[in-house]
């Protein structure tokens, strides 16, 4: 499935010869089960093994004879956690409902290490361009459903901060959007999933699966401080998050926000956080202009269908976020709203 092809990402990344590789490799020992299903697999079974038990909703009472993969993968994520080295948990899966590539997580007792557990995400929408920041949830709205998955169970059990399910849809995502270069590696080869000139809907192959365990995997490093080559972004959240975690910051401030919003990009150049909607556009072609002008120089024509990342309303006009340009005037522009 698509999630065996992040799992390739991952690997690939982790094995090759870039410098965050060796970086990676140098702090970090990397646990990895390729397939927790084979046998379930090899019948056609998406998540259910040979007996037809759903793997994914057994952590909270796993056995050797039913569950032997699931079993086992606690047994060991036990002892590293008695070991003192266990720092994150991660497994992947398809989605069939849910667009685009999400991270779940849990809600902590602690907001301060929620608001660090929630940075995760977020630099993984910054190191990914098919990420949805958005889109994730801690926990998800149906947690009754889900409370014996192994996200859930293995940060109980191992009382784990970072312990996420990456989900990643079939074929598309909710809106791509582009990526900041990483400063100092100007000469690096960029991964072909990587490449998205600007907001826009981008169908799922191979090489978007595989960027996005690129992305889980860079996005490692800056969470923990230690990626020589961040993204401008990625920095900001890091100081963010690390001021959120200084003794002088309020608990009290902190249990009236929601970890999301906390966590919106900065606009470098301002200071202020980006805010924009989707908007969806109705006619069979539109014009982006340089300015609210029906004479200014047209920048980008759009089709139908496609969704624009709007800025600001200006009466009969609106401003786009990305790509930069105006749209409407007295031929006006048929846009929805996405709500």
């Amino acid at each position: 499935s698509n999630a065996s092809w992040v799992m390739k990402g991952i690997l690939d990344y982790l094995t090759g010869s870039s410098v965050d590789a060796r970086i990676l490799r140098e702090n970090f020992v990397f646990k990895i089960v390729p397939m927790l299903n084979p046998d379930g697999v090899a019948r056609g079974h998406t998540r259910a093994n040979m007996g037809g038990l759903d793997l994914n909703r057994c952590y909270g009472d796993a056995n050797p004879g039913e569950h032997e993969g699931v079993f086992w993968v606690l047994e060991w994520l036990k002892h590293w956690t008695q070991q003192g080295e266990l720092l994150f948990y991660l497994d992947m899966h398809a989605h069939a409902h849910t667009r685009g590539c999400v991270l779940y997580g849990n809600r902590l007792p602690s907001t301060l290490s929620q608001v660090w557990n929630v940075a995760f995400a977020k630099f993984c929408e910054l190191n990914g361009p098919h990420f949805d920041f958005q889109g994730c949830e801690f926990p998800p709205n149906a947690e009754k459903e889900t409370e014996s998955c192994g996200r859930a169970c293995v940060a109980a059990l191992c009382r784990l901060s970072h312990a996420y399910t990456l989900e990643c849809h079939y074929s598309i995502g909710r809106q791509a959007h582009p990526l900041e270069d990483p400063e100092g590696l100007d000469e690096r080869c960029v991964h072909p999933g990587m490449n998205v000139p600007m907001l826009c809907q981008v169908p799922y192959g191979i090489y978007e699966w595989e960027s996005m365990g690129e992305a889980i995997a860079v996005s490692i490093l800056d969470l923990h401080g230690i990626n020589s080559f961040s993204r401008p972004s990625a920095k900001m959240i890091l100081h963010k998050v690390s001021e959120s975690l200084s003794p002088g910051k309020s608990p009290e401030e902190l249990e009236k926000a929601d970890p999301k919003q906390a966590l919106k990009r900065l606009d470098e150049d301002s200071g202020n956080f980006h805010d924009f909607q989707l908007w969806r556009v109705m006619h069979s072609m539109v014009v982006a202009r340089e300015n609210p002008n029906l004479e200014a120089q047209v920048l980008e024509v759009f089709g139908k269908g496609q969704l624009l990342a709007v800025a600001e309303e200006m009466g009969n006009w609106v401003r786009l976020h990305a790509p930069s340009g105006c749209l409407g005037g007295k031929l006006n522009t048929d846009l929805n709203q996405v709500r």
